[in-house]
């Protein structure tokens, strides 16, 4: 069994290119299952999210910390600064990744 992704575009074509003279096919196509395809939908939905907050997260956008600090004093130091007007320290886009 093998599966081929493609654009719903490209599916009439490759019918097309592959109908034998007598009119069948080489293979079966199966309609895509429902639920995964709600499944897949809602993993896309949620990764769009997920790269939308941590882009905001990056420019300073989120009402929130989510710096990582080294220990519960400087958390507890950044936040005293804040409130009293000191701005959080940027993150890099390397950051995430050390």
């Amino acid at each position: 069994r093998y599966a081929t992704p493609m654009l719903d575009d490209d599916f009439p074509t490759l019918l097309l290119e592959t109908t034998r003279p007598d009119g069948s096919y080489p293979f079966a196509v199966l309609p895509m299952d429902e639920s995964r395809a709600a499944l897949r939908s809602a993993a896309g939905t949620a990764l769009q999210a997920s790269l939308l907050l941590w882009l905001a997260d990056l420019a300073g956008l989120l009402p929130w910390d989510t710096t990582p600090y080294a220990s519960l004093e400087q958390r507890e130091k950044a936040q005293r600064e804040r409130a009293e007007g000191a701005r959080p320290p940027r993150k890099s886009l390397g950051q995430p990744l050390s």
